[in-house]
């Protein structure tokens, strides 16, 4: 099977890359994405460089297409801009929604509508996957902490804006064409992989507690009651692949949450990540001090649990213990540490 993966350089997407082509010694990938591999992505590719082709390009040059694979057999999207406010090492605050908000549209909206319309037209009669996100939930919803599909979508951010119209060009995209479509909602992902990039900055909280925990510094937070639906980036690639390769007519939804199901506190995951990392301090402290500034309060809308009922009953797929999956990106930020 050859597979197009767009954003594959990146995060979650090149898990789907790599987990695609270990699975069969005759799979192929290619990979298109405005940045080529860096030192990271050479590591995790390593081996499998001889089946998967990069193409470094911006997805809005028409002339990219041209560039394509005319035989690929599916295709999953997950080249986006997260425009996620950060602080950079130099102490600059970096808005990339107010600075860059067309940038942004045309990433996150025009790029998937030409990607459709050049997909619409290939020979292959594979699934076309586009990556979004639970950011399209409403940002609150009281006395709601379970979150299903249908329920309490409000996108209000330009980032949400965006994926959820990313979802509905690709339904209907799909109902035009008679093409097979679906999207994916994530929770917070965590794993190896995950590092800044041009087009992604985001450091979630089992990032930083197990990255503070390996550097021997303590992670100030506001509340180590603070909650969050942690997933492993292995086990996402994994749903995706399971609904890639679900026959057709077995997928009964055109959108499918991707999450642990639950909600976790820092003070669990504490808990897993100190043997893990040799200790893993937590000190509560005042919000001026606090590098975590999520309050306990924040458990409802994009911050609830997804419900993942659908997911399990169309492929069977579950997420793994949390456990192991922290066991499994510890041991890849150690690698990363050791190799420079």
């Amino acid at each position: 099977m050859h597979l197009l993966v767009t954003g594959g350089t990146g995060f979650v997407m090149a898990h789907v890359v790599r987990q695609h082509l270990l699975a069969d010694p005759e799979a192929r990938a290619t990979i298109v994405d405005i940045a080529a591999l860096d030192g990271p992505a050479r590591r995790f590719f390593a081996g499998l460089e001889g089946r998967m082709r990069v193409v470094v390009t911006d997805l809005n040059d028409p002339s990219t297409y041209a560039t394509l694979p005319g035989d690929a057999d599916a295709v999953v999207h997950g080249a986006a801009m997260t425009p996620h406010r950060y602080t950079a090492p130099d102490g600059a605050e970096h808005w990339p929604e107010r600075d860059a908000p067309l940038r942004i549209v045309e990433t996150n909206i025009m790029a998937t509508a030409r990607l459709l319309d050049w997909w619409r037209g290939q020979p292959g009669g594979g699934r076309f996957v586009y990556l979004s996100s639970g950011s399209v939930y409403a940002p609150e919803v009281p006395g709601v902490e379970f979150v299903g599909e249908d329920d309490h979508v409000r996108p209000d951010a330009l980032y949400d804006i965006t994926k959820y119209t990313g979802e509905r060009l690709t339904r209907r995209f799909g109902a035009l064409y008679g093409r097979p479509m679906v999207s994916v909602r994530l929770s917070s992902v965590f794993g190896a992989m995950d590092r800044a990039t041009g087009a992604r900055h985001v450091r979630c909280i089992p990032q930083r507690l197990a990255m503070n925990a390996l550097a021997g510094r303590p992670s100030r937070v506001v509340s180590a009651e603070a909650t969050g639906d942690y997933v492993s980036v292995t086990d996402v690639a994994r749903a995706i692949r399971l609904l890639i390769a679900a026959p057709e007519g077995t997928l009964a939804h055109s959108v499918y949450n991707i999450a642990d199901a639950k909600l976790t506190t820092i003070s669990e995951l504490q808990a897993l990540l100190a043997p893990l990392t040799g200790g893993c301090p937590v000190e509560v402290v005042a919000e001026a001090e606090a590098e975590i500034t999520q309050p306990a309060s924040l458990r409802t809308g994009k911050y609830a649990a997804y419900d993942t009922a659908r997911l399990a009953a169309d492929t069977g797929w579950s997420p793994r213990p949390m456990a192991e999956t922290l066991a499994e990106y510890v041991d890849w930020l150690k690698a990363e540490a050791a190799a420079g």
